[in-house]
């Protein structure tokens, strides 16, 4: 007797072979599991979503909902579809009515039937205030930093969670849990609440249950909210269950539920295959209106084509008032979609899946992350996701690349407050451009072209558009890109309709009126409000850059130097312009950067770590203190005063 080897079908049939003899007795279908809504819960109408756990060896489900327990008065019944995201869960293509209702759900295999689950109650409401505060205060002074975790179990681990939330960090750094999206969210909920750690609920192609949602914010004060992605790909097209627009309803009602219990909606895409964004602000205008504390906008790397527009055109949301808040999504999967392979290696486009496949993101750089997190903070981000799965291990230890580069960059901009404030942000753009949903219009491959061209000449661009997220000239920061018909908030903004800017050379000499030189070198570099940024803007291409700035600082005037690929500088000068801090790394420990300061008098400085300044020379006759910094150890922080 024995069970015939790799057969799904014996398995499932439970077949038991006697020499040539096979007998098979189909294994009767058990009783599905209900999840959410949880039992007795008070459901708002948008929240009708019905999820239990998958069975094998099922064709499908039937779900019922009555609004008796005897299932004498069904509201619903409907046979779901078993495959795809649309697996084990029923999403009504109209919401519940006001009401007391029952539900349950039997699998089936062709023409036969399980047995009925256990009866689960809901009360439905039809109440959709909007809070007038959310539940953290998120800006520049406030920023949030979502942490990806893959790995992190905190119901076997919950003692490590201080080593990688540090003290004062508490409210910065917020776990973005993967796991939530499986039938273990509430109790992971539980034990972030008993932590004490502030966390969001992962959600991908709208798989976590609206009322999972709801009963997690009304539960849970620790949950700030809900964080997903790519929706441009399916939001207005994708047939749900019943032949609705599943992820468009699904996100418009998660919108309504984050704005009755003042949670974040963190919202991530790119243009992908074209400019998404405008049409996305026109299409959302009143309902951005309505939830524009509740809905943060983000770039998501992810999606790299044309990454400039969409780093503007998410900044132009918050610049014209659509919304509080934007932000910036790091992806590493951004690195083998571009093709880019090792340093200085370009992978040929016919290979580039076959490499993905390969090597995955294992050669992305960490200190590219951090110059995303840059760009961010140059296109007015004060949100930024990190969705690397190696910052923590199972244990939730810090692993090597989060304590020498993440945790540092994300203490410097919290302790140092280096993204500037709104106030002064806003005065920084010189000139924004009024989107034209016409020029939007069709795909542009992977270059700018048609009404977006100027952007060729202004970022200087010479790579293909899925290989620049970093601009080769710096003088005009991150172009903002306003919602069709928007003005900005800032009424000195110089706001140029789109259709002025079809001539390229004449774009450039506009944007020129009103942003006059600044910088000298070729790196990028930013300033605003006391905040300095220096980055190389070579995204794979091994080649140093030399930058130099003038400061508003009357010790140190001026700042230069030469920084290599995958290297930063940021600082921030001080308000009374008597001193300025620098932190500086690079995903390289053997690259130095060398770093001139043209000051005032010759001034007291300080290295952290100490080591990390092998050279140091002060020029009395030119007043020029120059720095060579090694990162052997990580960051080096330098204070000069």
């Amino acid at each position: 007797m024995r069970v015939p080897k790799n057969s799904k079908v014996a398995m499932l049939l439970g077949c038991l072979t006697f020499g040539s003899l096979t007998l098979c007795a189909e294994t009767p279908l058990a009783a599905p599991r209900l999840l959410s809504p949880v039992h007795g819960m008070a459901m708002t109408d948008v929240a009708s979503y019905f999820q239990w756990r998958p069975l094998a060896g099922c064709s499908n489900f039937v779900i019922q909902v009555a609004r008796d327990a005897a299932f004498k008065d069904v509201v619903t019944e409907r046979r779901t579809v078993n495959k795809g995201f649309h697996k084990n869960l029923y999403f009504p293509k109209d919401p519940l009515p006001a009401g007391h209702y029952f539900w349950r759900v039997r699998a089936l295999r062709g023409t036969n039937e399980g047995p009925w689950s256990a009866v689960s109650a809901v009360t439905v409401n039809a109440d959709h205030p909007v809070l007038p505060d959310v539940i953290r205060t998120i800006g520049p002074e406030h920023p949030l930093f979502l942490m990806r975790s893959r790995t992190w179990d905190p119901l076997k681990y919950p003692d490590n969670a201080k080593g990688i939330i540090p003290a004062g960090l508490e409210r910065v750094i917020i776990v973005d849990d993967l796991a939530m999206a499986s039938e273990k969210v509430f109790e992971r909920a539980r034990k972030y609440q008993e932590l004490g750690v502030d966390f969001v609920i992962w959600n991908n192609r709208c798989q976590v249950a609206l009322a999972t949602l709801e009963y997690v914010f009304q539960n849970f004060s620790h949950c700030l909210g809900t964080a997903e992605g790519e929706h441009f790909s399916g939001m207005y097209w994708e047939k749900g269950p019943e032949g609705n627009l599943a992820e468009c309803d699904y996100v418009h009602r998660a919108w309504t539920l984050c704005a009755k219990y003042g949670r974040f909606y963190f919202f991530a895409d790119g243009d992908g295959g074209s400019y998404r964004w405008p049409g996305f602000a026109a299409r959302e205008k009143e309902t951005l209106a309505r939830y524009r504390r509740n809905i943060v906008p983000m770039f998501k790397t992810t999606n790299g084509d044309m990454a400039l527009h969409s780093y503007g055109a998410v900044q132009g949301l918050m610049a014209s008032g659509y919304v509080g808040n934007c932000g910036i999504w790091v992806d590493e999967w951004i690195w083998p979609c571009c093709g880019f392979g090792k340093l200085g290696e370009l992978i040929p486009e016919e290979k580039i899946w076959e490499t993905r496949r390969k090597l995955g993101t294992r050669q992305c750089p960490w200190v590219y992350d951090i110059q995303m997190w840059l760009m961010g903070i140059v296109s007015g981000s004060t949100v930024f996701q990190l969705e690397s799965a190696h910052q923590w291990t199972p244990e939730g230890k810090a692993a090597g690349n989060y304590t020498r580069f993440f945790l540092p960059f994300v203490k410097a901009v919290v302790e140092h407050s280096l993204i500037p404030s709104r106030e002064a942000f806003l005065k920084n753009i010189g000139v924004a451009v009024a989107g034209d949903l016409e020029l939007a219009r069709g795909r542009h491959g992977k270059r700018y072209t048609g009404g977006f061209a100027y952007l060729n000449e202004l970022y200087a661009l010479k790579a293909k558009g899925d290989q620049e997220f970093i601009p080769n000239d710096s003088r005009y920061g991150i172009v903002c890109l306003l919602p069709p018909g928007a003005a900005c908030l800032n009424a000195e903004t110089r706001v140029v309709p789109q259709d002025q800017l079809a001539d390229p050379e004449k774009a450039q000499a506009l944007f020129n009126r009103s942003y006059p030189p600044r910088f000298r070198g070729d790196a990028f570099m930013w300033a605003c409000d006391g905040t300095v940024i220096v980055t190389d803007s070579h995204e794979n291409q091994d080649i140093p850059q030399t930058f130099s700035m003038p400061l508003d600082n009357r010790l140190v005037r001026a700042l230069g130097g030469s920084v290599g690929v995958h290297q930063y500088l940021i600082g921030k000068s001080a308000k009374d312009g008597q001193s300025l801090w620098l932190q500086t790394n690079s995903e390289d420990p053997d690259r130095e950067l060398v770093l001139t300061l043209a000051c005032a008098r010759k001034p007291a400085w300080r290295a952290e770590p100490a080591s990390a300044a092998v050279e140091s020379r002060w020029d009395e006759a030119s007043k020029t203190l120059t720095l060579r910094l090694s990162h052997r150890q990580g960051a080096v922080e330098v204070s000069v005063d």
